[in-house]
């Protein structure tokens, strides 16, 4: 895997790990991609049956990284096809016969929030926090946003 997202399996069980703990383990390229890389894995790994998904330190994943965004902006790049996490979280839908748990500790929010939706089963810690931000970020227009 990599140093995003880290892959460990036990007793049958992958423990998926989102691993940007300074950033609350928001979403960007590298973690993107490792996020998907990981998936894939898990789906082939026949020594993992069931799948959690969890955050290091004091977040699941608190979205986009808008630090990211902000400099693609500047830069002038856009992201491609359906954005951010199209390819991860298209993934995880279609892991047959493997279950993804979400153990959401901390932020779960806007991208976090749609990670732990496409689990088959989210459980949350008292602490969790879940939303969908964008309405308060003021986005104006669908084409250029991402909804993580």
């Amino acid at each position: 895997m990599g140093d995003t997202v880290l892959y460990q399996v036990q007793d049958r069980i992958a423990t998926i790990t989102l691993n940007r703990p300074e950033a609350l383990n928001a979403i960007n390229r590298q973690l993107r991609a490792e996020l998907d890389e990981t998936l894939r894995h898990f789906d082939q790994d026949a020594e993992a049956w069931v799948g959690i998904i969890t955050g290091a330190g004091r977040a699941f994943c608190a979205g986009r990284d808008l630090k990211e965004r902000t400099e693609d902006n500047a830069a002038g790049r856009r992201a491609r096809g359906i954005d951010s996490m199209s390819a991860g979280s298209l993934y995880m839908w279609s892991i047959p016969g493997k279950p993804l748990i979400a153990a959401i500790n901390g932020y779960a929010m806007a991208g976090g929030w749609a990670i732990a939706q496409t689990c088959d089963l989210r459980l949350a810690s008292e602490d969790a926090r879940l939303g969908i931000t964008e309405p308060r970020v003021g986005l104006r227009n669908r084409r250029s946003w991402s909804w993580c």
